[in-house]
Parts: structure tokens; sequence; C-alpha cells
């Protein structure tokens, strides 16, 4: 816990709100996750474990080491989207750090799941990766989405889907560069042979500039 001396004491210093960070990077989808959840206003639920996944459609998002205990907690006033995207289930190839996420159960139920004996405001950080997927093999729409269950510090959890990077079509262009110099040594052989021919007659002008 990032904590700071004062008057001789130690004193919490609150860490951000839970953010969760997916991009696409190397052909893989890869989520990062860090920051502090606020426990307040959440209920406790039952105990077990779990596994780093996603469901797009139904806003159901989990990152962390798989099979690490976990408490489940709920709670029924939140605002926030039902979902980010349209795609279906699907599990992560592996996972790392804090288990941590969250899943939208209905218009009235959201659902976590965070590390067993977690302290409120305490940092996580947590990782997911699914391997050989884009963006659109999971469903899952760029933006912004923001769940909160109140209006306290760390009463919100954030997931940031970043914008694609276009790779650059470097085939094609080498392809007109390549195209390009061909004909350029096409002209200047043509007006090699043109100068030679047409030296006698005055007219080796009409190649300048090649």
């Amino acid at each position: 816990m990032m904590t700071a001396l004062i008057a001789g004491g130690l004193s919490t210093v609150p860490s951000q709100a839970y953010t969760l960070s997916l991009q696409e990077s190397g052909g893989n989808v890869i989520a990062t996750g860090t920051g502090a959840i606020n426990l307040f206003g959440l209920n406790a639920a039952g105990t077990g474990s779990f596994t780093s996944r996603m469901t797009p459609s139904h806003a159901f998002i989990f990152t962390g080491t798989n099979g690490d205990p976990l408490r489940g907690y709920f709670t029924t006033t939140f605002t926030g989207p039902s979902s980010f995207g349209s795609g279906l289930q699907t599990l992560a190839d592996s996972g790392a750090g804090d288990f941590i996420g969250l899943g939208f159960i209905s218009i009235n139920f959201l659902a976590f799941d965070i590390p067993l004996n977690y302290v409120s405001n305490d940092p996580l950080s947590s990782s997911a990766t699914w391997l050989n997927k884009d963006f659109n093999d999971l469903g899952v729409t760029p933006g912004t989405y923001v769940w909160a269950w109140g209006t306290g510090e760390n009463q919100n959890f954030t997931l940031q889907i970043q914008e694609p990077t276009a790779a650059p079509e470097t085939g094609y262009t080498f392809g007109l560069l390549l195209l390009a110099l061909i004909a350029l040594f096409g002209a200047r052989h043509h007006c090699f042979l043109t100068r030679q021919s047409l030296a006698t007659a005055g007219k080796s002008e009409l190649c300048q500039g090649l």
C-alpha cells in the first residue's frame, strides 16, 4: 500500500481508481490494469476462484492469475454500460497479478471479483493476454467505459479500449517505389539511345532533366 510519513506517523495515500487498458499488440490483445477499489457500497458474497476471460456483450471482463482465491461482491446501486461490444465469451490464454473483474448481471445488479482478503483502497495490478486475437475477433468496441457505485474516491472501475493502430502498408508502398524506379530507369535508358540517334540533328534537349 502506498504510504507517506506525516507528523511522525504513517498516513495512507489513496491510489488512483482502478483502470483496465485493452490494446492490440503484436497480433494479440493485452489487458493491463492498475489502481485501487473502494469497497464501500459493495456487498460481500461468496468466495472461490475464476479464470481470466471477457464477454463484451454482457460487460464481463476478468484478468489476473487464474485460480487465485477471490471474494465476490455485488451492488444494486450503480451507473455504467451494459456492454462494451457484441462479442461472446472468450477465455484468455494467460493471466497474471491480482485477480479482479466485473460483470453486468442486470440493470440493477453489478458483480465483482476481487482478491480474497483485499483491503479497501490498496493498489491492485493485473493483466491478461488473448493470443492471436484482435478486437474484431473478440467483438470489443474501442472507447472508455466507466462503472461507478458511488461518488467517493476509487468507487469506480474504468475500462479503456484503445483504438487499433493501422499497420503501415509497407508491401504496397515498396511495390509503388519499385515500379517508379523501373519506369525512371527505362526512361533514362530510352533517352540515352535517343541522344545518340538525334545528336547530329541537335534535338538531344528532348531528354533534358532525365
